[in-house]
């Protein structure tokens, strides 16, 4: 994994970006990321918040990992 701390704004809305267009579940993800951003804590400034953004990415891994998957 990695953190999208130390990367300007403009980087870090890519990253998220990206992570999201190739994921299972992008609306989930989307929505985690959202929340993240609403409340200022995309930057990861503390450990705290580090431990906070892996346990809802892990949530949001654990969805999509037992999710239907979609043919295409």
């Amino acid at each position: 994994m990695r953190f999208i701390e130390g990367l300007t704004p403009q980087q870090q809305t890519q990253a998220t970006a990206d992570d999201v267009g190739d994921h299972p579940e992008p609306r989930l993800l989307a929505y985690v990321f959202g929340k993240f951003e609403d409340n200022g804590l995309l930057g990861i400034k503390t450990e705290a918040e580090k431990m906070l953004m892996l346990a809802a990415l892990n949530l949001v891994e654990c969805i999509a990992e037992t999710a239907p998957q979609k043919t295409r």
